[in-house]
């Protein structure tokens, strides 16, 4: 009976290993080197010469490459994480699905080079969250910026979509930061969750109230592109620090383009004047849509203004206005 027992230990302990061994073979990191083309379907563009599967965590520009990777078909992976050695331009062909099961995450950069990539296409991606930057420290620039800019057609991010900025001390002395910017300039941009900023510094900056690092959300209208961004949660801005981490709605830089927010989720706080972190140059909203179930509230402090530029419409749901003073204004644009 006792060999029986350390027999049946040995048996699962070995499972228990064979296991961990199994999927830490299955989730396995792959760098795109664009060797041969700018297909992604093609396997001699990847390291290990092989198309990225369902449990794959994909790496575009951690490595040097050749070609911008261009997704033509359907395709599934576990992440993708964005690097800094070059620019990179990830392009998703129109009827194409990219599905993340995981997070798309674009790493800060240790050096000089401030990371940037493009999310273009016609197609769609799907991710459970989404990072602009991560724990990555700086090392040599004093400031710096990391951008992710989305021109897609379809960007559905599942929960949050976070704004990671990280301070720290510089090799040549002095403080630094790595902050953090996402620019929705064309497309949809579906948010399940909300827009977070997140700071990492150490104890002794917590206290100081300048130089501090920054994450920034905006809708940036340029040229004739039409940017769309979709909320879904009750509460859909969380920031770490509303003295500097800022959300603009409606960034007019130039051109006929517009920008529209739809709250469509239930019962949502509907962002107006009264939030410092809100940009409101002009006006908080170009065009504002109310749709989902429940009630929207205008946020209860008084002497709120909603301010819409263009057109506001409400398809489902009910607008509250639950303080004294509080005013909703629609009136022309810019």
């Amino acid at each position: 009976m006792h060999k029986s027992i350390k027999l049946y230990r040995y048996l699962i302990l070995n499972l228990i290993f064979c296991t961990i061994i199994s999927l830490a073979h299955c989730q396995t990191a792959v760098n795109w080197t664009g060797s041969v083309s700018s297909d992604w379907g093609t396997a001699g563009n990847w390291s290990n010469n092989a198309v990225p599967a369902t449990t794959d965590n994909v790496q575009i520009g951690f490595v040097a490459f050749n070609n911008q990777p261009i997704v033509s078909l359907n395709c599934q992976v576990n992440t993708v994480s964005f690097g800094s050695i070059q620019p990179i331009v990830f392009t998703v062909m129109q009827n194409a699905v990219v599905q993340v099961a995981g997070n798309i995450i674009q790493s800060h950069s240790t050096n000089n080079i401030m990371p940037k990539t493009i999310l273009a296409g016609n197609g769609s991606i799907y991710c459970n969250a989404l990072f602009v930057g991560n724990n990555i420290l700086p090392k040599v620039i004093i400031s710096k910026m990391t951008n992710v800019i989305s021109t897609i057609s379809n960007l559905y991010v599942a929960t949050n979509l976070t704004l990671y900025a990280v301070s720290s001390d510089l090799l040549s002395g002095g403080k630094g930061n790595n902050n953090s910017s996402f620019s929705l300039q064309a497309g949809q941009l579906s948010i399940g969750g909300q827009i977070k900023t997140y700071q990492v510094m150490p104890p002794y900056l917590q206290s100081s109230a300048s130089g501090l690092p920054y994450g920034k959300f905006s809708i940036d209208i340029v040229g004739n592109q039409n940017a769309t961004l979709a909320l879904g949660d009750s509460i859909s801005v969380s920031l770490a620090n509303a003295a500097t981490d800022t959300v603009n709605f409606n960034n007019y830089i130039s051109g006929t383009g517009s920008s529209t927010v739809n709250y469509n989720g239930a019962g949502q706080v509907i962002y107006t004047n009264s939030f410092s972190a809100i940009n409101n140059k002009n006006h908080t909203y170009q065009n504002l849509v109310i749709s989902g179930s429940g009630v929207k509230t205008i946020v209860s402090a008084s002497g709120n203004t909603l301010l819409v530029g263009g057109a506001m419409h409400v398809i489902s749901g009910s607008i509250a206005v639950q303080a004294t003073s509080s005013v909703i204004k629609v009136q022309s644009y810019p």
